[in-house]
């Protein structure tokens, strides 16, 4: 053989190992892809049975239709009484209120002109009571000093 020929035969012998080489790193590349991708789905796979597992122990212990429709049912019904909840409580708090503003006039007559008679001796006396307080404040403060 001739030393041209040599040099076309590692030439040719060059360019298939640079072709394999190119070719081998594609394969590589696939296949890390497709590992990636195998996990992945892998992962997938177990999350479906999982929740596969999971739908058919609550579709074993599920409620029927009609009682899950009841339920729903009676939530509306407290979701609309809940306001009327809220009213009646301020009526509540309000009936409270008057009923402590009658506590404050009992005993008193039911003629209002008597009431009024009564109220304004009751005041008389009071201030009397807050006269006869002052002064005797005020002669124990003359001996204190």
């Amino acid at each position: 053989m001739t030393i041209p020929s040599y040099s076309s035969s590692i030439t040719r012998t060059s360019a298939r190992y640079q072709g394999a080489q190119q070719t081998l790193n594609r394969l590589e590349l696939v296949e890390r892809e497709l590992q990636c991708h195998l996990t992945a789905v892998v992962q997938e796979e177990r999350l479906i049975e999982s929740w596969i597992e999971r739908i058919g122990t609550e579709h074993a212990t599920a409620e029927s239709t009609a009682t899950i429709q009841g339920r729903r049912e009676t939530l509306l019904k407290k979701a609309k009484e809940y306001p009327q909840q809220a009213a009646n409580e301020e009526k509540a708090a309000a009936i409270k209120v008057k009923w402590a503003q009658i506590k404050a006039f009992k005993g008193l007559p039911p003629n209002l002109d008597l009431a009024r008679q009564q109220l304004k001796t009751a005041r008389a006396a009071q201030m009397d009571l807050i006269q006869t307080r002052e002064r005797l404040l005020g002669r124990m403060a003359e001996s204190v000093v």
